[in-house]
C-alpha cells in the first residue's frame, strides 16, 4: 500500500479504502495540485486588508476546484466544494445566518486559497474511530509519507467526509470589528457561532508543514471549514466531533 501497511494502520484505528490511483505502481508519483492564494491571512488580521483579491466565478471555470477564505470587507465566509461556492453571511438584528450555493457567482473574496483537484488524485482512507478537531493534523499527518512533513513540502487541499455527532462553525462579521482593531483576537471576537448536531457534512481544509503560511493562522497548519448541504450551513471550523466511519481524502 502507498502509506502504511495494513496491519498499521488498524493499530491505528484506521482502514485504507484506496482509489485507484493510490493502488497504482510505486513508481514516480504524480505532482501534487498546485496551491493558489489571494491575499493572506496575515494581511487580513494584521493590516486589516479586506480589499477584493478575486472574483469567485473567475475561478470556478475550473472543474474540480476546492478552496476556502474570507468575502470581501470580512462580510463572511467562502467554502468551494467541487467549484461550488459556499457563502455564509452572518446574522443581522432580524435574520438568521444566510447561506447561498452557487456554481457561477460574483462575489470577491479578500482572502482565498483554492486547489484544482481532479477526481482520480483523491486517495480515502476510512475510519474506524472518531475524529474530533484536537486530533484531526496528528491524523493526517500519521497518514503522510514523512517526505510531505518537512518544512518546504507542498502544501494541499483535503477533505473529511463523514457524520457530525456535534459540530460548531463560525461566521465572520467585520462589521462588528471595531475601527482601528487588529489581530486575529479582535477578528475571532465579531465571530458568529452556529452549533449542529447530528448532520452529514464535509471539510474542506488545507495542509501546509510551515506553521503559519499565507493561509493558516498563526502557528497553524491547517486551516479547516465544512460545508453541510442539508442544513444549508457553511463557515469556519471551531470545534466537531465526526462518527466512526469517515472518510480523510488527500492527493
Amino acid at each position: 500500500m502507498t502509506f502504511l501497511d495494513l496491519p498499521v494502520l488498524r493499530l491505528l484505528g484506521v482502514l485504507v479504502a484506496t482509489t485507484p490511483a493510490a493502488a497504482a505502481s510505486k513508481g514516480p508519483q504524480p505532482a501534487l495540485p498546485a496551491v493558489e492564494t489571494y491575499g493572506t491571512i496575515r494581511a487580513l488580521t494584521d493590516k486589516r486588508d479586506f480589499a477584493p483579491k478575486v472574483t469567485l466565478g473567475d475561478l470556478q471555470k475550473s472543474s474540480s476546484l476546492f478552496g476556502l477564505g474570507s468575502l470581501s470587507e470580512l462580510r463572511g465566509e467562502i467554502t468551494i466544494l467541487d467549484s461550488v461556492a459556499w457563502l455564509a453571511y452572518p446574522p443581522t438584528a432580524t435574520a438568521a445566518p444566510r447561506v447561498v450555493s452557487s456554481l457561477q457567482s460574483d462575489e470577491k473574496a479578500a482572502f482565498l486559497v483554492v486547489s484544482q483537484v481532479p477526481p482520480d488524485a483523491w486517495h480515502a482512507v476510512g475510519m474506524e474511530v472518531p475524529l474530533t478537531a484536537d486530533d484531526l493534523q496528528a491524523t493526517l499527518e500519521r497518514l503522510l509519507p514523512a517526505a510531505r512533513k518537512k518544512k518546504g513540502a507542498r502544501p494541499f487541499a483535503f477533505r473529511v467526509e463523514g457524520h457530525f455527532k456535534k459540530l460548531t462553525l463560525a461566521i465572520v462579521d467585520g462589521h462588528n470589528l471595531p475601527p482601528d482593531a487588529k489581530g486575529e483576537a479582535a477578528i475571532e471576537k465579531t465571530n458568529a457561532l452556529q452549533s449542529l448536531r447530528e448532520v452529514d457534512g464535509t471539510l474542506v481544509g488545507f495542509y501546509s508543514p510551515k506553521e503559519g503560511a499565507a493561509f493558516n493562522h498563526a502557528k497553524k497548519r491547517l486551516h479547516v471549514h465544512v460545508v453541510i448541504p442539508k442544513s444549508q450551513a457553511t463557515g469556519h471550523v471551531q470545534t466537531f466531533e465526526l462518527a466512526a466511519g469517515s472518510s480523510v481524502l488527500f492527493p
